[in-house]
């Protein structure tokens, strides 16, 4: 099992483990209750601590997922692979690391979130 590593601040690779295919970018929705969805848009990555099935209907709206816990066989990364999203889970840093409202790339591929720096003004 791989654990997340971090390399500095703008530009952080968080490593966690693949639970969904495929790589999305966008804006992230750091949330820690289920009362707290309506601020997800379409597009949006979700970065919550946990996914159980009551987090179900958030998967229509996100591009993709991060979770601190769970693995492959989390109700999360389920969800994620039934919706055809991509989902890294088991980033232990995540609700921590990353902001609300930054850009980032969810590679659900090799299983690592990366921050996408701002274009320089």
């Amino acid at each position: 099992m791989r654990h997340e590593t971090t390399s500095g601040a703008i530009g952080t690779l968080l490593q966690g483990l693949s639970a969904s295919y495929g790589v999305a970018r966008g804006r992230v929705v750091v949330v820690s209750c289920v009362a707290d969805l309506d601020r997800v848009s379409v597009g949006d990555v979700l970065v919550v601590p946990t996914a159980s099935k009551v987090w179900a209907a958030a998967f229509t709206t996100v591009g993709a997922l991060v979770t601190e816990t769970g693995g492959e066989l989390a109700r999360g990364a389920t969800l994620a692979r039934e919706h055809g999203i991509p989902a890294v889970v088991g980033v232990r840093v995540a609700t921590r690391a990353i902001l609300d409202g930054e850009q980032i790339e969810v590679d659900g591929d090799a299983g690592t979130v990366r921050r996408i720096p701002l274009p320089e003004a």
